[in-house]
């Protein structure tokens, strides 16, 4: 899949993991009746739902080519997309083979995939879609630096154990990479969340789910998603501690409001190859490009007249809507650790 017709010759990995997940979603839960009337008549199979295989092979397919794609760059995370080399135009379409891997790391491309992932295992019955999800998982968590939590170096998707973006340190995320760790703690608490008796009722009716015992292969999958409660709970602190007066969550997640931190580096190097299309200095006032100690704190100062301390959640775009759905998004997953049994040890 392509973003759109005029990138024809890049192929992104978010596209693709919009287009599995969706397409799994889509033979999952859409109904696809022939009424109009949103009801489920009486006399329908166990869940009313059709099942389309369309949608399934569609996903199972769009999968098989994006895990085969070597996608997966530095850190053993999705990079960005590929380019065509030697693209010129239709006319002149260089190697026609997606050979020029754009490195760079965001958190939403390690996101979207996983609830895709949940949905095939739920619709085939194979635990390699699970175990590529869990592995996923773990590979962005320890790019966090999991589990030294006192280590401020770049680890290549946060420092300290706290999932970042590139741009946070910098101040220069646009209005699109503010929504990434949003996106990425959506779709890993769908990953991780109880089944729903919609679902239960599908299983119920799937010769696989009867014959390998589906309840074995979900206590697996349960039992690998709560040793993951920690993590969470360490960026939900961090997440919360960059709130204002007002409750307003900052982008940069880790930063108390307030407390500048002199000692650290705030270093975030992009990856070998890699061009960050989604973030640039254009997106935000010249001054907050700059990335010294000095002009930092020049800059926050200026952006805070009224206080002694300078403030790095007020660079850039500031506190919009966007940083408020990231933080969010991690109480949220929270929220479905501390209350879900099965995440929290308690599966048996």
């Amino acid at each position: 899949m392509i973003w759109n017709p005029y990138l024809g010759p890049y192929k992104n990995a978010i596209t693709n993991e919009l287009y599995i997940s969706a397409s799994i979603a889509m033979y999952l839960y859409y109904p696809g009746d022939q009424i109009d009337a949103p009801f489920v008549a009486s006399g329908e199979s166990a869940d009313g739902l059709p099942h389309d295989p369309v949608y399934l092979r569609t996903a199972e397919e769009a999968y098989r080519w994006l895990k085969h794609s070597n996608m997966t760059g530095i850190f053993n995370l999705y990079g960005d997309g590929y380019h065509i080399r030697g693209y010129q135009s239709p006319q002149q379409p260089g190697t026609r083979q997606c050979d020029v891997l754009n490195t760079m790391v965001y958190t939403y491309n390690q996101g979207v995939i996983l609830s895709g992932l949940k949905g095939l295992w739920l619709a085939t019955g194979s635990e390699e879609y699970l175990a590529d999800g869990h592995e996923l998982v773990q590979n962005v968590m320890q790019a966090t630096g999991w589990p030294n939590i006192y280590d401020q170096r770049w680890t290549g998707l946060g420092r300290a154990g706290i999932l970042e973006e590139a741009c946070d340190s910098h101040g220069d995320c646009s209005q699109d990479g503010q929504t990434f760790k949003g996106i990425f703690f959506h779709h890993f608490t769908e990953f991780c969340r109880p089944l729903r008796p919609q679902e239960d009722r599908f299983l119920s009716t799937q010769p696989w789910a009867q014959s390998r015992g589906w309840e074995r292969s979900f206590e697996w999958h349960q039992a690998w998603c709560s040793t993951y409660r920690p993590w969470i709970e360490h960026n939900a602190e961090a997440a919360l501690v960059t709130r204002n007066e007002e409750g307003e969550f900052g982008m940069w997640w880790g930063r108390r409001y307030r407390v500048f931190d002199n000692s650290a580096s705030h270093d975030s190097p992009l990856p070998h190859a890699a061009t960050d299309y989604r973030n640039h200095p254009d997106s935000v006032p010249p001054d907050w490009w700059k990335n010294t100690t000095a002009a930092l704190v020049h800059v926050m100062e200026a952006a805070n007249p009224e206080s002694s301390q300078p403030e790095y959640n007020d660079r850039g775009r500031g506190r919009t809507v966007e940083t408020q759905a990231g933080g969010v998004a991690v109480l949220r997953a929270l929220l479905q650790w501390k209350t879900t049994p099965s995440l929290s040890g308690n599966f048996i």
